[in-house]
């Protein structure tokens, strides 16, 4: 009866350098800020989404855009910052709204 290899788990740490272990999808753990982006411009975007999310008809594309250059910025709060998740819901109202909320992944 064969046995099973045992997988070394050394150097799987979220910020190493050989990304080629990334046993459990942690490439993208913490990922940078767009370049060009400051606190300042981050705060802003920010601002402008919780006002898009006080409308009634939301921009969908203003907001999609304003997650994705938000993101790496998301995962720094929740990941390092550990954020409850109602400052989160707070910071962050269109995270919780029905269009970015997805589960196609969870059918397919």
């Amino acid at each position: 009866m064969a046995r099973k290899r045992k997988v070394a788990v050394r150097d799987c740490h979220p910020m190493s350098k050989d990304h080629t272990l990334a046993l459990f999808g942690i490439v993208n753990y913490l990922p940078a800020r767009p370049a060009g982006e400051t606190d300042d411009t981050i705060a802003d975007m920010i601002k402008i989404m919780v006002d898009e999310s006080r409308r009634l008809k939301q921009n969908s594309t203003r907001v999609e855009d304003l997650m994705t250059q938000t993101f790496a910025d998301r995962r720094s709060m929740i990941v390092t910052d550990l954020v409850s998740l109602s400052e989160l819901k707070v910071r962050f109202p269109c995270l919780f709204s029905q269009e970015q909320v997805c589960f196609t992944s969870l059918i397919h």
